[in-house]
């Protein structure tokens, strides 16, 4: 007998913001090792914290200006997430997603 062992696409390295607008942040990560993953795009998704406790105030969704065509290169590395609230404090997170979902990366 033969195992073939298929393993996911690693997360990607942890997310950064080089640059922040008014109501736009500049997302950019480092790609992880593909494994067996037939890369399809990046999903990137943010949401607001609210108030000094930081408590999540919004579930996780996709951002304005980090979707589409745009990420569907594994090169494409970076977006800038716009329609923002001014003043909000966010975060973000971002997964590789494959051809074949059960070998899509975890979230970052």
């Amino acid at each position: 007998l033969t195992f073939l062992c298929k393993a996911p696409a690693a997360p990607p390295q942890p997310v950064f913001i080089p640059g922040l607008g008014h109501v736009s942040a500049t997302v950019t990560w480092v790609p992880g090792q593909a494994f067996d993953c037939i890369f399809s795009h990046w999903a990137v998704q943010g949401r607001q914290r609210a108030g000094t406790t930081g408590s999540v105030s919004e579930q996780w969704r996709s951002v304005n200006g980090c979707m589409g065509s745009q990420l569907q290169l594994r090169e494409a590395t970076s977006c800038t997430a716009t329609h923002l609230a001014e003043g909000g404090t966010y975060e973000f997170r971002v997964q590789e997603v494959c051809v074949d979902p059960q070998f899509n990366s975890d979230w970052t």
